[in-house]
């Protein structure tokens, strides 16, 4: 959110389970789901895979976004509903999506929504990069070696955990 504010974007946020405060004292506005879906020209979803949020964006919820809106997974294949989606995207309901997840993976030639050009699919691997296996024993031992002399990690990129740790590293 820090990186894009000079776009002058609103960023709506649906968690039942952060207080509305918190999201508010990010510079997010707190919504329902419905009304996110409604207003949002990207919707981007970042949640566990649990009983309530399997297929939790199926074919009342698509039909609530907006005709020119794009959807983005990232969390987990199975919170969007694939056929409700492939069939919105098809009509043209909903402008596009980006999925980093799919309900099968690696996805099974047949799967309708990589043959789509409205869609991007792309391998769940985010942390993949050449330098990964060096730069993530790097950064967990240099944490590790930071916390243990009271300091804050130089990789932390949330300053506002500080306060909830209840430690008063400098």
């Amino acid at each position: 959110m820090y990186k894009l504010k000079g776009f002058d974007l609103s960023f709506l946020v649906h968690d039942p389970y952060v207080n509305n405060q918190i999201i508010t004292d990010t510079g997010a506005i707190p919504v329902t789901l419905n009304k996110l879906l409604r207003e949002s020209d990207f919707v981007s979803l970042h949640c566990p895979l649990t009983k309530s949020t399997k297929s939790m964006i199926n074919k009342e919820k698509i039909s609530i976004m907006k005709k020119d809106s794009i959807i983005i997974n990232t969390s987990r294949g199975e919170v969007i509903n694939e056929d409700h989606l492939f069939s919105a995207l098809k009509r043209g309901d909903i402008a596009g999506a980006g999925l980093d997840v799919l309900v099968d993976e690696p996805p099974r030639k047949n799967n309708k929504l990589i043959k789509l050009n409205n869609v991007i699919v792309t391998s769940h691997i985010a942390a993949h990069s050449d330098d990964f296996l060096y730069n993530f024993w790097k950064y967990s031992v240099d944490t590790i070696i930071d916390l243990s002399k009271k300091r804050w990690p130089k990789s932390c990129v949330n300053p506002n955990v500080k306060s909830r740790w209840g430690i008063n590293y400098i």
